[in-house]
């Protein structure tokens, strides 16, 4: 699966590139300018965050083509991406060798991650681009400012803000597995009020969700965005904000009378409703300045099962999550701010499997101060308080550092605690555990960034570690007579406890240099290493399962005057650890590494229209990212957009 003939090919890529990275090309993740949100919850040039981020721009979505946001992501340093299976597959992404579930997902400020999942998770398979105008990954560590789930890091999400003068977009395009998409936005401001509303539907016929399969699963998605801002005063702003998709996907099973893996007739409908209401309080130029805000998500699951034309309902999944929030910020002196808030948070979630019905609540407290004492150096450091209904109390601490050296450089330094509570399936299903405590990390990570020939060559460096303790696994005990098996009220077959460790560490290599007027090159390369730590473990020291020590990815853009650009992406992944459920002893299985590149080409046809297409895996490789579960071969698609 890992032959001598691949690894020498692996090794010649991942030198040649990655030198190239390092000395030349790669990737700054933003200029010094950019303004970041994510790392300090308020708008501050990235020179001054100490943090690892990378920022993504309308610009670099639209340029990128892509549908959905995990396919986006998974071109950025330290994040990996899984799918079981085509487009709307269960899609879990991992940043630096975390869990899916270490991952808090934010969508204009408001949490998506899903209280009825027994990890807690968010499934990206139901997320596109449409109506997205920015993404930050902040990486590392991060329950300072974010509280449970930011272990690994998070992901902010922000659409299309009201304003501007009025307008809008519309795109249609066509492609292979007879896919259709269709978005359109609208938006602008008059007087006092401000509005923006996007709207996205997209179907395709897919792929067999299992790879051997010959009977394509569907997919089909609607989602819309919108805004709404008005000024009541001068220093008194409503700002509203809703959020809702709905994906049906086709998937594949386990049919009678074999009960193993093959194509069967199930699907899932998923549905996503955010809800954001919120009073921001002070001029934009004042001191002190105060938001409050109500926030709402709605995640809502039902799973049908069966063999093909005799589907069932299999079951209904419901989470609620309700916040409201305080956060102030106050510019103390020139150099110097505070920003500090409250928060209650209460979930809810319902299935009708177990069936169970629970909820429990968290009251936090946090606050993070950012200065300069000396010219060039920006220090950060916050404190968090999290009361949570079943565990108790939990603190989360953060440091951060900023240097900009007389010699362009930026040298940038953070570390931070992050932590997960246990979900409510974890604590209260008929195998969970009211005991558990909650899964904690600590981690850091270093970095250099420096500049040359004003921006024209930009090269990065990040090493990182992160140790992650009382993660909670699944005590399996088909024997109800063993003793360690015994767990008062609960079903004889096992329960969750706080019993796995880990440890991640690696390099983040970026890099990017403007060659021509004509030519732009883009690199990124990652170097982890996610071990099993646990103590008695049978993987212990093994690297954890999904988890490639290497990824690399590099563009190679070509401008022909300025309305043709051609693009030509590279993704190369090396083998990852699986584990085949189809044998007893289940065993331990590398999947093969693989390269994907695609083509890209956009067209500035002018009077406001664009002509844009793509080939997605031009060499047609087979390669898998969950073990049996397929992924889309050779495929192109070609868009049309119109603005005004």
């Amino acid at each position: 699966m890992n032959s001598p003939t691949h690894q020498r090919r692996l090794r010649g890529i991942t030198g040649v590139l990655g030198i190239a990275a390092a000395s030349i090309a790669g990737s700054a993740e933003q200029p010094l300018d950019e303004v970041v949100v994510v790392a300090t919850r308020l708008p501050v040039p990235a020179a001054k965050v100490g943090n690892s981020v990378s920022v993504l721009q309308r610009a670099d979505i639209d340029a990128s083509q892509a549908i959905a946001v995990s396919d986006l992501l998974a071109s950025l340093p330290g994040v990996g991406v899984t799918r079981s299976g085509g487009p709307g597959g269960l899609t879990g992404l991992r940043i630096r060798g975390a869990e899916a579930d270490h991952t808090l997902v934010l969508i204009d400020g408001v949490q998506i991650n899903d209280p009825a999942a027994p990890g807690g998770g968010f499934d990206f398979g139901n997320l596109l681009t449409a109506g997205i105008s920015r993404i930050e990954v902040l990486r590392g560590p991060q329950s300072t400012l974010y509280g449970s789930q930011a272990i690994g890091g998070v992901v902010n999400i922000v659409t299309t803000e009201a304003g501007g003068a009025p307008g809008g977009s519309l795109q249609a395009e066509y492609g292979s597995q007879d896919s259709t998409r269709f978005r359109a936005d609208v938006g602008g401001s008059s007087h006092r009020a401000s509005a923006r509303l996007a709207g996205e539907y997209y179907r395709t016929d897919g792929i067999s969700t299992f790879g051997s399969g010959d009977e394509r699963d569907a997919f089909r998605n609607t989602s819309l965005a919108g805004r709404l801002g008005y000024e009541i005063a001068g220093n008194l702003n409503l700002d509203l904000r809703g959020y809702y998709a709905r994906g049906r996907v086709q998937t594949d099973g386990y049919p009678p009378p074999s009960f193993v893996f093959a194509d069967a007739g199930d699907y899932a409908d998923k549905r996503q409703r955010v809800a954001y209401a919120g009073l921001n309080i002070g001029e934009k130029t004042a001191a002190l300045q105060h938001r409050l805000a109500y926030q709402v998500t709605h995640v809502e699951r039902d799973e049908f099962a069966g063999a093909i034309g005799a589907v069932a309902p299999f079951g209904e999944y419901r989470g609620v999550n309700e916040r409201l929030e305080y956060q102030g910020s106050w510019r103390m002196a020139p150099g110097y701010t505070a920003v500090f808030g409250l928060q209650h948070e209460t979930s809810r979630m319902r299935n009708d499997i177990d069936p169970l019905a629970a909820d429990t609540r968290t009251d936090s407290a946090f606050v993070q101060l950012q200065g300069e004492p000396v010219q060039g150096l920006t220090l950060t450091g916050g404190y968090r308080q999290d009361d949570h209904k079943s565990f108790g109390s939990h603190g989360s601490l953060q440091f951060a550092a900023a240097w900009q050296t007389s010699i362009g450089a930026i040298v940038r330094a953070s570390w931070g605690q992050g932590f997960k509570a246990p979900t409510l399936y974890q604590l209260f299903s008929a195998y969970g555990n009211p005991g558990l405590k909650p899964e904690t990390s600590r981690g850091w990570d270093v970095g250099v960034e420096q500049h040359w020939q004003e921006e024209r060559i930009r090269a990065s460096a990040t090493w990182f570690e992160r140790d992650t303790r009382q993660l909670i696994s699944f005590l399996n005990c088909p024997d109800p007579g063993n003793v360690i098996c015994s767990a008062p009220g609960h079903l004889p077959f096992g329960y969750y406890q706080n019993a796995a460790l880990a440890r991640a560490s690696g390099v983040e290599l970026q890099a990017s240099v403007v060659i021509s007027p004509m030519a732009d090159l883009k690199a990124n390369f990652t170097h982890a290493v996610s071990r099993d730590r646990s103590p008695g473990s049978a993987d212990y020291g093994l690297q954890l399962l999904r988890r490639p020590k290497q990824v690399l990815n590099a563009a190679l853009n070509l401008h022909f005057g300025t309305r043709v650009t051609a693009t030509t992406a590279l993704r190369h992944v090396s083998a990852s650890p699986e584990m085949n459920f189809d044998v007893f002893p289940a065993q331990r299985i590398a999947l093969d590494p693989y390269t994907l590149v695609d083509l890209r080409l956009a067209v500035d046809a002018g009077r406001d229209w664009r002509v844009s297409g793509r080939v997605e895996n031009l060499f047609d490789r087979r390669y898998e990212t969950v073990y049996q579960y397929g992924t889309l071969r050779r495929a192109a698609f070609l868009s049309v957009n119109r603005s005004f």
